[in-house]
């Protein structure tokens, strides 16, 4: 079972940034590790889903394991920080969100750097049952000395690396004024965390997960933001566009890193090679090759953009996704993707419907094949079956969210702050 955790894991670690291949480490770099997490890793939530303390390995641990060059100085002075500043518990519902971490000085990150030629930061967040993630610093934000710390590191390092260790999205928007070359995103990685998380900054693995969650440019972007965690009344004034579907329809603008973005150590290229619509399903031929110098595995992710009838849609959906094997340099993969057709996108009149606009806006349809448009943005491959309505979408779904806006603003005053509709 270790092997499947192992790779469950590894496979879950998202590459949001690689600068200049900043990443992996190569046998002559040295990092320096920040971060207290280094040994006081959140390896899970907090709650029922708690792992054995036998079984974990941390940070440190991982950087033995996989024989790499790491400032044994530096280990030192935190694991010392760690032992000396214990760790609390909490109690339910009251468990610590982050912990206080060691404040650097121009002494310590200078003495590193006469060691090392690279550094990692780790931040730490962990939340659980009964304990929603608060907007406060050492929670949703970082803290002032996680801001000082890195601005120490900024000054004495080019390459540096950001880790961040928490089960959910933090807040980013402090990335505009800093400049990481790298960012790695292991979430809660559970027992075996130093394992996967060395063997990614190793290279022995290439990053392969993908953004579950859309990242925005600040927490008042999210259209939920102003009637989440009223434990009283929830509305849901997001209606049927949740999470990506708001973003990708009505404010792409406010979008840091998308709805299923993740970089690897080498590059893909997506060919469609057939799509047919065959017995009430769709089915997507297509082609994935490593076209990079590295051994990688990557997504190929399905966006759907509907006709809009009666009722308005998203721009796009995910209706369906698939990881490929480990490829080589060279090496390809043809997957078949099939979908079954959902009252979203495939009830015989929305079908006929489609065929029938396709056809009055003279794009080419061959009997029940879907010719299909294939573009590529931030490493999101981006498969649309013919996307002739998405201007129509735009405005039919901008009016729609109008009405509904100005239809609760009417009844209720408490959303005269919501966030504000742009028109894309």
């Amino acid at each position: 079972m270790d092997n499947v955790y192992f790779d469950l894991t590894k496979e879950g670690i998202v590459l949001l940034k690689n600068d200049n291949n900043t990443l992996p480490l190569s046998n002559t770099d040295n990092v320096s590790v920040f971060g207290r997490c280094q040994y006081d890793l959140f390896y899970v939530g907090y709650g029922s889903g708690n792992v054995n303390d036998e079984t974990r390995i941390n940070i440190i641990d991982g950087l033995n394991n996989y024989n790499i060059n790491y400032n044994h100085d530096l280990a030192l002075i935190y694991q010392n920080y760690s032992k000396k500043n214990k760790v609390h518990d909490g109690v339910w519902g009251l468990w610590p969100t982050s912990h206080p971490e060691l404040v650097l000085s121009n002494d310590i990150v200078s003495k590193s750097k006469e060691i090392s030629n690279k550094a990692v930061y780790i931040i730490g967040r962990c939340f659980g049952e009964d304990m929603d993630e608060p907007l406060t610093k050492g929670g949703y934000y970082l803290t002032d000395t996680e801001i000082n710390n890195l601005k120490l590191i900024e000054e004495y390092y080019d390459d540096y690396i950001i880790l961040i260790n928490s089960g959910n999205i933090i807040d980013l928007s402090f990335l505009k004024d800093f400049h990481p070359k790298s960012i790695l995103y292991v979430w809660f990685p559970g027992s075996l965390a130093g394992n996967a998380i060395g063997a990614i900054l190793k290279g022995t693995d290439s990053p392969s997960g993908k953004m579950p969650v859309t990242v925005a440019t600040s927490y008042n972007d999210y259209i939920t933001s102003k009637n989440f965690g009223n434990k009283e009344k929830t509305h849901y004034y997001e209606d049927i566009f949740v999470g990506y579907r708001y973003f990708l329809t009505f404010a792409k603008d406010k979008i840091l890193y998308p709805f299923g973005y993740g970089c690897s150590y080498t590059n893909f290229s997506i060919k469609v090679k057939d799509a047919k619509y065959i017995n009430n399903k769709i089915l997507i031929s297509v082609i994935c090759k490593n076209i990079g110098i590295r051994c990688g595995k990557d997504v190929i992710q399905i966006y759907v953009s509907s006709p809009v009838n009666k009722l308005s849609k998203a721009s796009k959906v995910l209706v369906a996704f698939k990881k490929t094997k480990l490829l080589k340099p060279l090496d390809e993969e043809i997957k078949i993707i099939n979908k079954a057709t959902n009252k979203e996108i495939t009830t015989e009149d929305v079908i006929e419907y489609m065929m029938q606009e396709l056809q009055n806006r003279n794009v080419h349809v061959k009997g029940k094949t879907l010719d299909l448009l294939v573009k590529t943005k931030n490493n999101i491959y981006d498969l649309e079956i013919n996307n002739v309505f998405d201007e129509y979408v735009r405005k039919r779904n901008y009016a729609y969210m109008s009405n509904l806006y100005s239809n609760l603003l009417e009844h209720h005053d408490s959303y005269l702050d919501m966030p504000k509709l742009t028109q894309i």
